[in-house]
């Protein structure tokens, strides 16, 4: 039988990641640049609570119905980053609807690593490339455009790349 996290790591790893969110910094729209543990909106804690009570339970796919401007796409953003942050050679997957919006939540998220004070210890990102990024402890992140448009292709996005970590 399966089992999810144990409580212990449970603990442990959003504790980490709240540590991370004390050292990590958006450019933000209405307040500039600000960190994101010391602006977490109510939303934004109950989805990283929701988060790892889903993982203590073995739940894996995690489907969010939101509504806008809560952050919680943000919150998503970093979490994966940190996840892959953890986890070397974690490849993961963020996708958009728009390549705009994809350019977007890339530069967000470029900010969130190189911004982080080399004393936490984060992997620096080795490569970069119109694909994605590269950690160096190996974890990928590959940035994705789904388009808003059907065609012969639409349906293969993320196919054949062995994601372990996929956002949306």
């Amino acid at each position: 039988m399966a089992r999810g996290w144990t409580h212990e790591k449970r603990v442990a790893v959003e504790t980490a990641f709240y540590k991370f969110l004390d050292r990590c910094f958006i450019n933000s729209r209405d307040a500039g640049r600000i960190c994101l543990g010391e602006n977490l909106f109510d939303g934004q804690s109950r989805f990283i609570t929701a988060v790892f009570d889903s993982l203590e339970h073995d739940i894996h796919k995690i489907y969010v119905l939101k509504s806008r401007q809560l952050g919680i796409s943000t919150i998503a953003r970093a979490l994966g980053i940190f996840l892959l942050g953890i986890h070397p050679g974690l490849k993961g997957a963020v996708v958009f609807d728009t390549d705009q919006n994809k350019q977007e939540a890339r530069a967000e998220i470029e900010v969130m690593i190189n911004e982080l004070p080399k004393s936490l210890k984060f992997p620096y990102i080795k490569g970069n490339n119109r694909a994605g990024l590269t950690l160096a402890n190996d974890s990928k992140v590959l940035f994705m455009s789904a388009g808003v448009r059907k065609s012969k292709t639409s349906g293969t996005l993320g196919r054949s790349v062995g994601l372990s970590l996929a956002l949306r």
